[in-house]
């Protein structure tokens, strides 16, 4: 629409004003541009109209500010063509209008309930600050203690922290590994050393979760531009659990377009998860494949001998001095992660210093039974397949493939059988961890070996056997 023809004499009303501003956002996307008038202009609003001074409002600071320095002359130039009596366009921020629970349960699939628990601020909009969350002042890398299990991920984190710019390659960085292994304590240590030695680079840390509430706290209150905005101006994210990300694709949507964004402006991102890319299956493929184009490092539960390290470490922290028999035995009972070893050692420590007793290695037994007799391994499709690999000296390569040899076939049924009585895992998610297209050939290998072991001894005390091995009794 050209001014020409939308040029009339116009009363100096604000019903009027309202409607040369109607015709002034047509004015505006042929002058400036579709791209243009998208990006700054379509979300401003007609406020008011006060002789001649014309009120706009806007749905954020940065919006107003560059609408302000960079078109608003323009602005009131257009305006004055299509009504001469006005003197001043001017900009303010307008406070959001909320969308209901309802609709944003509707929108990305969360159920009601959880959509009205969270606490959210009715006149809060996101600010520089709100957009991290605190860091636990513990997780430092000083306080990191560094095996082979952990190397790869720690050695990556510190290029990250040498560079002030992403290192190429490690852009984005993707660490993943079991429940208590330390992603959280690397993730954390990155975060706070990186605001340490380069203050004027801004850090965003988020859990999984805490992007989620951001997002529908955004959504909720109308604030997704400013949540954009401020999201995308980080020079680092992190952002730690990542398979928590659920609901609808909005989510992951949204996510995705930040971690390109990012990635494609430079930043760094770095991410953690509790597998490798590829078994994210409830992930967006292209998070997936953005993930794997950088570096990506597992961490593994820790050896002996850091195991050690990491109580010697926390007994030196509680500033306790523990006897190197008690060490070799936590660091050989407690095997899992490295939550639960320091766990261990806080019960120890805490009840050692409420009865006044020595720590001793008796002493840590007696406090620490119930502990061990439930600290056995936990039982996992992997842990069978490799059992069951090493036991018939095959590669699980071998055992997860198509060949039907009959050295490999009968190993693979038994490692099906026991991945069904030793695991809560479905038939249908047993067939994916052995390559097979569907379950029903898990249900005729377990049949097989069930039939089997009634008529073949030998077979029947193999089968035993391997339940103790994998069952770490």
């Amino acid at each position: 629409m050209t001014l020409a023809a939308i040029h009339s004499p116009i009363a100096n009303d604000t019903s009027r004003v309202v409607s040369v501003w109607s015709s002034l956002q047509q004015v505006l996307k042929g002058h400036f541009g579709e791209a243009v008038y998208k990006s700054w202009l379509q979300s401003l609003e007609f406020v008011s109209n006060d002789d001649g001074h014309i009120i706009l409002s806007a749905p954020t600071r940065f919006i107003r500010e560059w609408v302000l320095t960079n078109y608003c002359p323009e602005i009131l130039s257009l305006w004055q063509h299509l009504d001469n009596a006005a003197k001043a366009v001017d900009v303010y921020v307008r406070r959001p209008k909320e969308v209901s629970d309802e609709e944003v349960a509707q929108q990305f699939g969360i159920e009601g309930d959880n959509v009205r628990s969270l606490p959210l601020d009715h006149h809060a909009t996101v600010e520089p600050d709100e957009i991290s969350s605190p860091l636990d002042p513990r997780f430092t890398f000083a306080h990191y203690m560094v095996g082979e299990s952990n190397r790869l991920a720690y050695t990556a984190m510190q290029k990250i922290l040498d560079s002030q710019s992403p290192v190429p390659g490690n852009n984005p960085l993707y660490v993943y590994g079991g429940v208590g292994l330390g992603k959280t304590h690397l993730l954390q240590a990155l975060a706070a050393s990186i605001r340490s030695r380069f203050p004027h680079r801004k850090v965003a840390y988020l859990s999984a979760e805490k992007f989620m509430f951001f997002f529908i706290k955004a959504v909720r209150q109308n604030e997704m531009i400013a949540f954009k905005e401020q999201l995308r101006s980080v020079d680092v994210l992190l952002i730690d659990d990542l398979q928590f990300i659920s609901g609808k694709g909005s989510t992951q949507e949204e996510f995705f377009h930040t971690f390109n964004s990012l990635l494609d402006n430079q930043r760094q991102v770095v991410i953690s998860g509790d597998r490798p890319p590829y078994e994210l299956k409830d992930i967006d493929n292209r998070i997936r494949s953005r993930l794997s184009w950088g570096m990506v490092a597992d961490i593994k539960p820790a050896d002996y001998e850091l195991r050690c390290q990491i109580i010697e470490s926390k007994a030196k922290q509680m500033k306790t001095a523990l006897p190197e028999s008690v060490v070799a035995f936590l660091a050989t009972k407690i095997t899992g992660s490295i939550r639960e070893l320091e766990g261990a050692m806080n019960r120890v420590v805490a009840q050692c210093a409420i009865m006044n007793h020595e720590i001793s290695l008796d002493g840590t037994k007696e406090m620490l039974h119930d502990l061990l007799r439930s600290n056995q391994p936990v039982v996992t499709i992997e842990s069978i397949q490799k059992a069951v690999a090493q036991f018939y000296n095959i590669s699980v390569d071998d055992l997860i493939s198509e060949r039907r040899m009959r050295m490999i076939a009968r190993p693979r049924q038994i490692a099906m059988y026991l991945s069904k009585c030793l695991t809560t895992r479905s038939l249908t998610e047993i067939a994916r961890r052995f390559n097979r297209k569907d379950h029903t050939t898990v249900m005729h290998g377990v049949k097989t070996i069930e039939d089997l072991c009634s008529i073949d001894a030998e077979l029947d005390q193999e089968v035993k056997k391997l339940k103790s091995i994998v069952k770490g009794s």
